[in-house]
């Protein structure tokens, strides 16, 4: 099992390390379109985490966040027999991919 130690040896090495706070690396990561994302790294006992903000609350239905938070954790549990894709059952990829095993 890795450490927190480690972890944050492999993480200094592949990437910029924007600041660091005690147990938090903050990685920022220039896109396309000219925003920056920040990714956040910490520890919590056996655990690494990492969280990265997507809008402000005045921006987003929590409805609807929430709703597509629980379809991705549903996702993770889906059938073998779903596109390792998309993850849809109707996929023409799936359909392509099911045929050829």
């Amino acid at each position: 099992m890795a450490t927190w130690a480690k972890v944050e040896k492999f993480i200094k090495q592949k990437y910029v390390v924007a600041e660091q706070d005690g147990k938090w690396l903050f990685l920022d990561f220039e896109l396309d379109d000219g925003r920056t994302q920040r990714v956040m790294v910490t520890t919590t006992g056996d655990l690494i985490q990492f969280l990265s903000p997507f809008a402000s609350l005045a921006e987003v239905d929590i409805t609807q966040v929430l709703s597509a938070m629980r379809a991705a954790a549903i996702a993770e549990r889906l059938p073998a027999r779903t596109c390792r894709i998309c993850r849809r059952p109707s996929c023409t990829v799936n359909s392509t991919s099911q045929r050829s095993r």
